[in-house]
Formats: structure tokens, sequence, C-alpha cells
């Protein structure tokens, strides 16, 4: 049972407190949120304590700090915080922000950990990539371990470089197939499929063919191409992929999405 101070209080610090109380890993959370709405959103249904400034929370009695901030308000919030004890933990969620650079705000606080969870975590169906710099004792990455898997599953990276493509691949990636889901619900509108059943049939292809992926051994090239017949119509849909080097396009945005995020560092460093 922990108290956590989460600095920023939108969707992924609600997906975060949903798990955490689900699996009763803290009995006490306080959010630091500039928007009212928001805060009181959090406290009716999450039963939290939100207040608008970081002066009003108890900042040094917690066991975490959480930065779940935007990057680009990161700079706002983190003038407002005090330097932490420390023992005390800070992890960040933000997107491409690099822990040098926030040690430097916080008087080179040592115990940080880098998380990035991706957006299924609201349903605690994420995966979250995480790093922790090399003075973290082993006590406080397992705790951190069992935080981020009250929202789902965790990997450790052994580089912090490695979580721009964390942020690419997970962080992005459910917008990315979001995206594909949106092109399969125009075509059923185009195959004039009764709309009562669409979105079950493209939810349901989608859910059935991650959970294929999921129980098999094979590769998924090797799965695609058992329902890859010659001359069918799976083959004839794929050949229009190819010519139109969809794959290719995949890929350029998924190394696209890691570019931004190392940039989204770059930028916060030179304006820190």
């Amino acid at each position: 049972m922990k108290k956590v101070v989460l600095i920023g209080g939108g969707n992924m610090a609600s997906a975060l407190l949903g798990g955490w109380k689900k699996k009763s890993l803290i009995n006490d959370a306080w959010v630091i949120e500039p928007r009212e709405d928001q805060r009181r959103w959090l406290i009716d249904h999450h039963k939290v304590h939100a207040v608008a400034q970081a002066s009003d929370a108890p900042l040094n009695e917690a066991d975490f700090w959480v930065l779940a901030v935007k990057p680009q308000m990161a700079l706002t919030a983190l003038l407002q915080l005090p330097k932490p004890r420390a023992d005390l933990p800070v992890i960040s969620v933000m997107a491409g922000v690099r822990l040098e650079t926030l040690q430097a705000h916080l008087s080179d606080h040592p115990l940080w950990i880098r998380a990035m969870p991706n957006t299924p975590a609201l349903v605690q169906a994420g995966i979250t990539g995480l790093y922790a710099t090399p003075n973290v004792p082993l006590a406080v990455r397992q705790a951190t371990e069992s935080l981020f898997r009250a929202v789902g599953r965790v990997i450790w990276c052994d580089t912090e470089s490695q979580l721009d493509g964390v942020t690419a691949l997970s962080g992005s990636g459910p917008g990315f197939v979001f995206y594909m889901m949106e092109a399969f619900l125009e075509a059923a509108r185009e195959l004039e499929l009764p709309a009562n059943v669409v979105d079950d049939l493209v939810k349901g292809t989608f859910a059935g063919a991650i959970a294929l992926a999921q129980h098999s051994d094979e590769a998924p090239g090797l799965l695609r191409a058992r329902v890859t017949s010659p001359g069918g119509t799976t083959e004839a849909g794929i050949r229009t992929l190819d010519s139109a080097q969809v794959s290719e396009h995949i890929q350029a945005a998924i190394l696209k999405a890691a570019h931004r995020a190392r940039q989204i560092g770059d930028d916060f460093s030179r304006a820190t």
C-alpha cells in the first residue's frame, strides 16, 4: 500500500489510478491538476485528493511521485515542485523527455524512472516500457513494476534511448491500429453491410487476429500465409496492399513517431 502524488490528472493518470485502486496497491493518492472540471471528475470517480497547485499537496510525504503532464506543460509543472526527498522515487510518463533534463530541474535527484505506458491501460490491457537509472535500488524497481503491472504488461529497457522506440511502437501503436480499423469500417460501408453488425465484425476481426497471434508460436507472416490461399480473396487484397507499399508506409510511420519522440526530448532540453 503506497501514498502516491501524480503531477497531472489526464487520461493516463486516470488509467493508472483505476488500476492501482482495483489492485489495492495504494491507500492514498493526491493529484495536482489545474483544470477544475477534471479535479472534480477525479474526486468523484477515483475518490482521490485533487488540488490545483503543488503547494497544496503533501509532496514529500509520498512514496512515489508520478509526472503525468504533457511534455509541453512539463516545465511549468517542474517549476512548481520542491526538491524531493533523497529516497523518494520520481516516475516520469512523459513521452520523449529525457531524465538528464528532468534531473537538472530537481537538483540532480538520484531516483528516477521513466515509464511509457499506452492507452489500453485504461482497460488494464496496456503495455509499459520502463527504464531506471542505475542507482535505483531493486526494491524500488520491483515496486514500480507492480504499479504498472496493475494496468497491463511490463517490459524493462536496457537503455533510456530504447524508450523512443517503445513510444513509437506501443505508445503510438494503438493510434495506428485505430486508423486501420477506421479503414475497415469505411470499406464495410462501401460493401453496404448492415450497420448493426459492422462494428462487431470489425472489432471481432481485430480481436480474433490478435488472440490467434498471442496463442500461436508462429510468426505473423506465417499466420498470414495460412489464410492467404493462392488465387483467393485474401491474396487479392494482399496484392493491393503490396502494390500500394502499405507495409513500408506503416514502418515509416513508426520510425517517424520514434524520431518525433527524440525531437520532443531535444526541444525540451533546449527550452530549459
